[in-house]
């Protein structure tokens, strides 16, 4: 089996401006930095913010060809929505979970865990940086200059 694949992912919304951005951070099992995006999009509540964010670090892990992943979210809704029939669910996440079990079922192994919002700087420094910036980013190997000091900060290595 090959080694672990950590994805963590985080939503940051603005409910004035209904903007947000999906931020994404893949690590290997030492830490170390894989790639990471940060996307600016419009959504309706925090919770669908978080949806977005868990489907684009999905469509990363599959476009970067990773296998043996787990997907990490602070936010315990999704993570529960995840592990629960998607029809009882949160209406408004309805179409990212549809999405979500679509895009895992094509990869062939993926697991999920809530993480505190502590252990997730990372994803929400690159949510906070896309809602912030409003464009569209993908790093492989080497992080922005913006995210070095927060990655450096969990402890792991980082590339820079």
């Amino acid at each position: 089996m090959e080694p672990l694949i950590k994805v963590n992912v985080d939503g940051a919304w603005d409910k004035i401006t209904t903007s947000s951005g999906s931020g994404v951070i893949i690590r290997d099992a030492r830490g170390k930095f894989i790639a990471g995006s940060c996307r600016s999009c419009i959504a309706g509540s925090a919770i669908e913010a978080e949806a977005i964010a868990l489907v684009d670090g999905l469509k990363l892990v599959k476009q970067l060809n990773l296998d043996n992943t787990v997907m990490e979210s602070d936010s315990q809704e999704l993570i529960s929505a995840l592990g629960n029939h998607i029809e009882k669910g949160n209406w408004r996440i309805y179409p990212f979970l549809i999405e979500f079990h679509h895009i895992r079922h094509l990869l062939s192994s993926v697991s999920w865990n809530w993480i505190s919002r502590e252990a997730n700087r990372a994803a929400d420094a690159a949510a906070k940086l896309a809602k912030s910036r409003l464009c569209t980013e993908v790093w492989v190997n080497i992080p922005p200059t913006s995210l070095v000091s927060v990655l450096t900060n969990d402890g792991l290595p980082c590339s820079h």
